[in-house]
């Protein structure tokens, strides 16, 4: 167990008092069989080694010599919560020392230090994995592990299951920190083994290891939206097709398009009565009585219609009647979703279409910003910071670099003066 002995006066000058609290921090282990070790917290003006410091110092002179105390717990607070919400974005957990020191030197906030302790420790495995998981929830990559399949309709999926989420974190891991923002529109790498590739149609790959393999053509060359993780797990008809929830993925994710307004009453009964194949359905619902709802992002589902509930490519449609149709991906985006295009709807083939798409403007660059700017604050930064979330936003639409996004987040000014309790 580690015990805490707190000197009151400041570590960086000698004294009696300093030399008995050295003398119990050393002589504790010894006297309880090594049951208790001692950390010691103190005020220091000068950095110190084996110490928790725990702010500066101001001399008072008193009775002929000179009190060296620490005035105003408020400076404090803000450092520690400094030092504690940088921790928690990046770790998951309490400040390490080197951290927790500058915050108690008082020197944290300001800028430099500030970026070189966030540099630090993003340059360490732990913070990279972590900010990794979070980019992998935006993308709701974390969902695949609980998407369920009717095991009849496809009995090959609880096999493939696991390794199509490693296949999307090391994807994700390319992108992340070795690629650029465009990368996640225009990779056709998929990592994959021999049951994926046999499964999905990919170029062979021996043993159960995943390798990263290129693909050419059109089935799996639109980066993430066509990568068969994020297929599978947008796609929530455990049986079929998934046009609805594939659509609102990258509606809601990808383009942080305005609120919806809610389904009407009788959306239920409604839909009963709508018949079809997949894309009859959707486009009865997009022309009649969901054209305010669902016309707004079935389109973005309508053209992954080329991939069946899995992931996998196919070029024959089972719904049609009779089964077997050929595949239409054709899409009309309407005005005013997609930015740049306020007047005029966006006629789109494929999702390679959609890729290109995304990828040319900056909406997307920008939603990513806000959602990645949400998970690492733990809040919204709309409410305050708004001025810093565009400067943001700006960073990252011209670098591209998603630890630049990361450091441009947990430095900005926004993140230093959010609201915090004291």
């Amino acid at each position: 167990m580690k015990v805490g002995v707190v000197c009151p006066y400041d570590w960086s000058y000698p004294g009696g008092v300093r030399s008995h609290i050295l003398g119990l921090a050393e002589a504790l282990p010894s006297v309880s069989c090594g049951r208790f070790e001692a950390e010691i917290l103190a005020p220091a003006t000068h950095p110190e080694t084996g110490v928790w410091v725990a702010g500066r110092t101001l001399g008072i002179p008193a009775n002929g010599s000179v009190a060296r105390i620490c005035f105003g717990p408020g400076p404090r607070r803000r450092q520690q919560g400094a030092a504690s919400a940088v921790a928690f974005a990046l770790l998951n957990s309490s400040p390490d020392q080197p951290l927790w020191a500058k915050a108690g030197d008082g020197s944290l906030t300001t800028p430099s230090v500030l970026a070189s302790e966030v540099s630090r420790l993003m340059a360490t495995p732990r913070v990279k994995a972590n900010l990794l998981k979070k980019v992998s929830y935006y993308l709701d990559f974390e969902t695949l592990p609980f998407v369920s399949k009717d095991p009849s309709t496809f009995p090959e999926f609880a096999g493939l299951q696991g390794s199509l989420y490693e296949s999307s974190q090391l994807f994700l891991n390319d992108v992340v920190w070795g690629g650029h923002f465009s990368d996640l529109f225009t990779s056709r790498k998929i990592y994959a083994n021999q049951a994926m590739a046999k499964a999905f149609g990919l170029p062979d790959v021996s043993g159960n290891e995943l390798s990263a393999v290129t693909v050419t053509g059109e089935a799996y060359g639109a980066g993430v939206l066509t990568q068969p993780a994020l297929l599978a797990a947008s796609n929530l008809n455990a049986t079929g097709d998934d046009i609805v929830h594939r659509g609102l993925w990258i509606h809601d994710n990808l383009l942080c398009a305005p609120p919806l307004p809610p389904p009407p009453g009788n959306a239920a009964a409604i839909a009963e009565t709508i018949t079809g194949s997949s894309r009859e359905q959707a486009i009865t619902r997009d022309t009649t009585c969901g054209l305010a709802c669902h016309g707004q992002f079935d389109p973005f589902g309508l053209v992954t219609l080329s991939y069946d509930s899995i992931g996998r490519y196919r070029t024959t449609d089972p719904t049609t009647t009779p089964p077997g149709g050929a595949i239409d991906t054709t899409a009309t985006v309407s005005a005013n979703i997609l930015a740049g295009h306020p007047d005029m709807p966006v006629m789109l083939k494929n999702a390679n279409d959609l890729a290109q798409a995304l990828a040319a403007g900056r909406q997307v660059s920008d939603c990513t910003a806000d959602h990645l700017a949400t998970y690492t604050l733990d809040h919204s930064p709309t409410f305050e910071g708004s001025c810093e979330l565009r400067t943001i936003r700006d960073r990252f639409q011209q670098s591209g670099s998603f630890s630049d996004l990361f450091v441009s987040i947990l430095t900005s000014p926004a993140f230093l003066t959010r609201d915090v309790k004291q």
